[in-house]
């Protein structure tokens, strides 16, 4: 489904459901493609199979996507087993971290994990990636607070070159993968508040 203003009307204006695109002659059509979030980070106070209903009822209703966001410091469901459990029940939308806290994480193991991800759902998977401002989801992986920043940009140089690597391989491969199906790689996106995260 997509939100379309039922003509050219300022913000808040009322919004009509509709499943069918089409254009009226001489108009501009905007569309807004909207999203849920997944109860995983309910953590032990989710039933696994409310999870999976969820995804696929989003699914079905044309949801254009499924996220999860990172919380480490609770007993959130890990964001990328999360998509990796929902890839097989959902077919068309898009799978959506918003964000990992790729600096807590061993870019080696996101980038194979994503990958995965991005193989099971044929192609679905959207990487969202973030520094977070909590010291304590760093503690919960024993990573520093300090200089995440700088990490992280090493971290995305590594990645990009390891699915590169698994790309280029060929079917001897022999570089860490396996290749993404989205090509060079899944769609990253930088989420933060911050002018350094904008940059």
């Amino acid at each position: 489904f997509a939100l379309v203003p039922t003509r050219a009307q300022p913000v808040g204006a009322r919004f009509q459901w509709r499943t069918a695109s089409w254009r009226a002659p001489g108009r501009v059509e905007k569309v807004m493609k909207l999203g849920v979030g997944l109860p995983s980070y309910l953590g032990n106070a989710v039933d696994p199979k409310t999870v999976l209903d969820w995804a696929r009822v989003a699914d079905e209703a044309g949801f254009h996507s499924i996220a999860v966001h990172d919380r480490p410091d609770s007993d959130a469901w890990d964001p990328l087993a999360s998509l990796a459990v929902v890839a097989p029940v959902t077919q068309r939308a898009r799978l959506a971290t918003t964000v990992v806290l790729l600096p807590t994480r061993d870019e080696a193991l996101v980038a194979k994990q994503a990958a995965v991800i991005d193989q099971a759902s044929g192609g679905r998977l959207d990487l969202g990636v973030g520094l977070g401002g909590r010291a304590e989801d760093y503690a919960a992986f024993g990573q520093p607070f300090r200089a995440r920043g700088q990490r992280l940009e090493g971290q995305l140089e590594r990645m990009f070159a390891i699915w590169s690597a698994a790309v280029d391989g060929g079917p001897d491969n022999t570089a860490l993968g396996p290749a993404p199906h989205q090509r060079p790689h899944p769609p990253v996106w930088i989420g933060g508040y911050n002018d350094a995260s904008i940059k």
